[in-house]
């Protein structure tokens, strides 16, 4: 009989086999398989576990077979027993590995129906040819026993999908499901749109119900009538299906639409719900593309009409929840029934739109739809193996214990040699790929966990590979006798994608065959890609880190032999990697002092001391003298030497990652450390919600009592000094102290903290706010004992607060380089991170007092508001050294960027704070040096929350013309091995690649590139961020299509000349500065009034229904102080009353300036730059006054 498997489950150990005959009609399928684990005896004690094996009543038979388990042979004991008593089994069998005499028990955990499915060769969306015996009809279900498997039939797939999705009435953000019944059900397919709900409505697709139990009974009659094979839902585990399930309980209804009379039934993973139907499969789209397509989206939300727009060109019907409410009330019904419906038909296009990639998924990695659309891209991987490894005789693995995945994940290999495009804009560019370059590797040096390290001499002496993990390094080689398992299955995909590939050449793009063919051919290149990441991940069964070393290191002696060619091809490479050059570090010096210091700084300081050699475009410094940084050995803090820095040009992705541990800039390649000592990919620290690893405790090798200001700043030559004074002779002599120890070292140190927090220089004073007088008064005190001749002064300004004021020169220009300009320079002078604790505590307190506030919640008790404090800046540097420092002294703190100021805040407490990491993260472009550290133990640390960073395929080229391209392909190809080969992926005439500011919010991808047929390539520049007005859309675009169909660059800095004009005044529509903005959580959960949350209270005030996901509509208008003062809704808006300033500095500069930063046009040649005071004391050094 033929039967279409669609399903397999068990039920004890009854196997269940669910599908449909040739007629359509529903079968299942049963039949009894035992539970079975095996045993690895050591040769010698087989007999004897045989005999005691045979002696436990609880097993019911055992085999001897000849397996192989990671390559080696065993006599393996296939042990039959009840999978109840497994327990008993356990017992005895880790008795007898403590003893030696075995060396353990494998497939323990594999479910009866697997085990069924990789011995039988049964798998999902396959047509069989069974034997059969009839047992029973039930449900309108025929019910046989299974005889014999005769084998596979060819025949093509006929599968029905329905896609559903439901509407909830509530007022409420997130709808209560005990509370909030569910008002209108859709389900839509090709030839079936119908809408249930329980009021009345004239639409031809509505049935209405007399209530919502009632609802529920039709939904279930439509299922069972409808009979489909697939029912789709976007965010349906979460949502739909969940809702449904828990308002099924409150209205007391069983569901009864699934095979086995039952309805939802209810699983999960860890936190996860999910949500299976047995014979019917269950696919939720959000899933499916959040774990399987996400990279290959624009989309960061991943919403239904975001997801909708992008791929098919439309979205959802304009409709909020408040006004669906409204229309509830008001009984209009047809509106609510059209949206629903179109929600429906929207997740069913999407379906259609991945259905064969996920069919051809479940049919090559034997997993069911069901499963398939749970599954990231290591499960199927794993899943494939489990498939295949009866074909190789190997046993499959145990899921690692947890314990064994944190110990792996503290051990890490290094990884690529990631080459990006630098900023600028070029001609004649070629773009080159490796054709999956780490499968082609693995084939080649036949990489695999069977093959590591064989007892060969030969396979030893010829094959040798150097790598590298947090161990140290280390060397492998891989057998040369044997295929291993990996590059065996690699090859077979390789080969069934090449004839695949050619197939797809002789079909019409429009023919179902075409599909197909072209759906499994991808299927089988996300298995060919995901296969190296597999083994390194340290969840999978068939782990093997010195397999992902060895492909990582001989991917970068590949890439590195196409660099070396084409350089002495006389062709330029143009590449990048790292961390930006602002981020800050902390470094031992020689001398045994602690300083803090941008890497760009460090590499500038270090460049003048030693000779840089060049390799390729990078520049290494190699330090001889014995400089340090932090790094983490054996559990504590240590510090560990520099052997180099390193820089060169970069444009790529950048991450801003912030958790309440601290914040980091690093390049998308770049490593950091989570806590449990793994290195991590940006991404990865956000989709796993990574905790960052930390300094704790930082030892100091020198302690300075006295501070001499002349060791740490050079004085202008109009400035005299002598043993105890700085002297500025102008009218009369000025002084200030040279040298601080003991009470005038505290004086100056609350100076230092007053100013860095409150202070601020003009071209005439100094001044220092504060809301306390007394305050003010103490600091007058201090500056009056370390200084002669000069007045202090402090007046009411009248507006709550207090100024501290002098006139002098002498304290403007030593307070300058002693702590910085402006409120983003501001740093924290070197010295005083090698002060007295005594001294560091006074600094920080003041600091405080001056920046920051006491912990101002009046829920908690006094003595709990006195040791929790907030400190607030603009500068990275700033927040970096008092990072520092509260490290130093053992404080408990947390540090959070906020994009929106531009501003960092830290919260200090002495007492344990909370689990929730409120990870984040941002992505920016770059175009500047990017840096790297040497180190001894592979890292160091960001001093933006002293986290630890870990130092670390497409290839850019310019050519003269494409006949050069296509020679120095052939080149290239001759001196790979095979089956690695270097694509040409095209060639273009003109290209761009930018470059931003670290800070600046950036896009995707890099660059944007015009084709010889005229059209443009964008990565990155496609990408406009929501947050972002209609007028910075349009003038990235006209900038793109100036420089790449132009090359003009006049051209396009007088276009935006003239934008700027416009805009100054206020000539442009108001519906081009109409911001949007989707709130990301509840509005009660933003602590801070951003420019959207002031707009969504706005909208709430209106009546309208607020919650997370909402879009807010907002312009930025002219008044009021901060730019959430400034926020108004565009019906409130009257005329064009935008604010030009906000749109030119915050909107239109942001998303053209990382392309004016590539050619190196500076914002100042587009508006005029405002003077500093560092142009004032310049002033007066050249009129001789200083």
């Amino acid at each position: 009989m033929e039967i279409f498997v669609l399903d397999i489950d068990h039920k004890k150990n009854i196997v269940r086999i669910w599908g449909r005959d040739t007629e359509n009609n529903k079968v299942c399928i049963q039949t009894i398989y035992e539970y079975y684990v095996y045993i690895l005896p050591k040769e010698e004690y087989l007999q004897e576990i045989k005999t005691l094996l045979e002696e436990q009543p609880y097993v019911k038979k055992i085999e001897v077979e000849n397996k192989k388990y990671f390559g080696k042979q065993y006599k393996a004991i296939k042990t039959f027993l009840d999978h109840r008593d497994y327990n008993k089994l356990k017992s005895l069998v880790d008795t007898l590995k403590d003893k030696g005499k075995i060396d353990g028990k494998k497939e323990v955990d594999i479910p009866i129906h697997k085990k069924f499915i990789i011995d039988n060769k049964v798998y999902p969306l396959t047509w069989y040819d069974f034997e059969l015996e009839f047992i029973d009809k039930k449900r309108n279900i025929s019910y046989y026993k299974l005889k014999n498997i005769n084998g596979i039939v060819n025949k093509p797939l006929k599968l029905k999908a329905i896609a559903i999705d439901i509407e909830v009435l509530s007022q409420k953000a997130m709808p209560d499901p005990k509370q909030d019944p569910v008002i209108s059900i859709a389900l839509y397919s090709d030839n079936f749109k119908k809408v249930i709900t329980w009021k009345g409505s004239s639409n031809e697709d509505v049935v209405v119900t007399r209530g919502e139990y009632e609802m529920f009974e039709q939904l279930n009659k439509l299922l069972k009538e409808i009979d489909p094979d697939i029912i789709v839902g976007y965010n349906s585990n979460n949502f739909d299906f969940s809702y449904l399930y828990e308002r099924a309980k409150v209205l007391n209804f069983e569901f009864t639409f699934g095979w086995d009379g039952k309805g939802f039934i209810l699983t999960k993973k860890g936190e996860e719900k999910r949500f299976r139907i047995t014979g019917l499969q269950h696919i939720d789209l959000y899933k499916v593309i959040t774990n399987l397509f996400s990279g290959q989206l624009k989309s960061e939300t991943y919403t239904l009409d975001e997801v909708a727009r992008e791929i098919l060109g439309y979205g959802k019907e304009d409709m909020d929840l408040n006004k669906m409410y409204n229309l509830w009330q008001e009984n209009k019904i047809g509106q609510i029934a059209t949206y629903n419906l179109k929600d429906a038909e929207l997740t069913y296009r999407l379906f259609k739109h991945f259905e064969k990639i996920l069919i051809e998924l479940s049919r090559i990695t034997g997993l069911t739809l069901y499963e398939v659309s749970n599954a990231t891209y290591g499960q199927l991987v794993e899943n494939y193996l489990i498939k295949r490894s009866r074909d190789f005789n190997e046993i499959v693995p145990n899921r690692p214990k947890q314990e064994d995945v944190e110990r792996r994940r503290m051990i890490t290999y290094k990884g690529a040699f990631v080459l990006e495009p630098k900023p600028g804009l070029y001609e004649n560019i070629v773009v080159y790929d490796f054709r999956s370059l780490y499968p082609s590797i693995i084939i080649k040096y036949n990489i695999s966990f069977d093959t590591l390290k064989c007892e060969h001499k030969d396979c030893k002496e010829k094959n040798i590979v150097d790598i590298e993990t947090s161990l140290g390094k280390d060397i492998v080689w891989f057998c040369t006798k044997q295929t291993g398992v990996i590059p065996s299955i690699l090859k077979e995909i390789f080969e069934e994608r090449t004839q695949l590939k050619k197939e797809l050449k002789y079909l019409d793009p429009n023919s179902e065959e075409y599909l197909v063919t072209n759906a499994r051919q991808y299927a089988l290149k996300i298995l060919a890609n995901s296969m190296y990441g597999y083994l390194g991940f340290p969840n999978s069964r068939w782990y093997c880190l010195e397999c992902a070393a060895a492909v990582t290191a001989l991917g970068r002696k590949h890439i590195q032999e196409i660099i070396r060619l084409a350089q002495e091809k006389g062709y330029k490479p143009i590449y990048g990697d790292s961390i930006t050059k602002d981020r800050l570090i902390p470094i031992l010096y020689p001398d045994g002092l602690i300083k803090i210091k941008p890497i760009e700084e460090f590499f500038e300081e270090v460049v003048k001391k030693y000779r840089i050699e060049k390799i390729g475009d990078k520049e290494y410094v190699y330090l001889k003298d014995n400089y340090f940084t932090l790094s983490k050995i054996n559990g504590e803090d240590k510090w560990s030497k520099i052997y180099y820095v390193v820089r060169h040009k970069a444009n790529k992705k950048i991450y801003r990652i912030w958790q309440k541990y601290g914040e980091t800039v690093v390049t998308e390649d770049h490593s950091i450390i989570g806590n449990d000592l793994r290195s991590y990919t940006p991404k990865e620290i956000v989709e796993k919600r990574i905790e960052l690893l930390r300094v704790n405790k930082i030892e100091r090798k020198k302690i300075l009592e006295e501070l001499d200001l002349l060791d740490w700043i050079e004085l202008p030559e109009d400035f005299e000094y002598d043993e105890k004074w700085i002297i500025w002779k102008y009218g009369k002599e000025m002084k200030i102290k040279r040298k601080y120890r003991g009470e005038d070292l505290k004086r100056l140190l609350r100076i230092m903290a007053l100013y860095l927090s409150r202070g601020s220089l003009s071209e005439e004073c100094l001044q220092i706010s504060s809301e306390s007088k007394e305050l003010l008064e103490k600091i007058k005190e201090d500056f009056e004992e370390i200084t002669k001749n000069i007045l202090f002064s402090i007046k009411d300004s009248k507006k709550q607060y207090f100024k501290l004021e002098t006139n002098s020169r002498l304290v403007l220009y030593i307070l300058y380089l002693l702590c910085g300009e402006d409120e983003e320079n501001k740093r924290i002078l070197d010295p005083i991170f090698n002060l007295p604790e005594e001294c560091i505590r006074e600094f920080l307190e003041y600091l405080i007092l001056g920046g920051g506030s006491k912990w101002p919640d009046k829920r908690y008790s006094k003595k709990y508001n006195s040791t929790h404090f907030r400190y607030y800046s603009t500068s990275l540097n700033l927040i970096s050294g008092v990072s520092f420092l509260l490290t130093l002294v053992g404080y408990k703190y947390t540090i959070s960027y906020r994009p929106h100021k531009n501003e960092y805040k830290i919260s200090i407490t002495t007492k344990n704070y909370n689990k929730r990491l409120d990870i984040r993260i941002k992505e920016e472009s770059y175009g500047d040096y990017v840096y790297d550290l040497g180190t001894e133990d592979s890292m160091f640390v960001d001093a933006c929350g002293m986290i630890y960073l870990h130092n670390t395929d497409s290839i850019f080229i310019l050519v003269n013309n494409k006949d050069d391209a296509l020679k120095f392909l052939e080149e290239a190809n001759k001196i790979l091995p095979d089956p690695l080969e270097l694509d040409l992926e095209d060639f273009y005439i003109r290209g761009i690649f930018v470059a931003k500011r670290s800070k600046e919010a950036g896009a995707k991808k890099k660059y944007a590139l015009l084709s010889e047929s005229g059209k443009i390539k964008l990565r990155g520049f496609e990408v406009v961020r929501r947050d972002w007005a209609p007028i910075a859309k349009e003038a990235q675009e006209t900038v793109i299509d100036i420089l790449l169909r132009e090359g003009d660059v006049n051209k396009l800095i007088n276009y935006l000349k003239d934008l700027i004009q416009k805009v100054k005044n206020k000539e442009l529509p108001l519906e081009k500065f109409i911001i949007r903005e989707q709130l990301r959580k509840r509005l009660e959960e933003y602590k801070v009034d951003a420019p959207h949350v002031v707009a969504a209270k706005k909208y709430k005030l209106k009546g309208y229904k607020v919650r997370s996901g909402f879009i807010v509509e907002y312009v930025i208008c002219q008044g009021g102080g901060k730019i959430s003062d400034k926020v108004k809704l565009p019906e409130e808006c009257k005329g064009k009353e935008y604010d030009p300033d906000y749109y030119i500095n915050r909107q239109i500069f942001p998303a053209v300036e990382s392309i004016l930063h590539a050619l190196k046009i500076s914002k100042e040649q587009i508006i005029s730059k405002q003077k500093t005071i560092m142009d004032f004391f310049r002033k007066l050094r050249d009129r001789g006054n200083l």
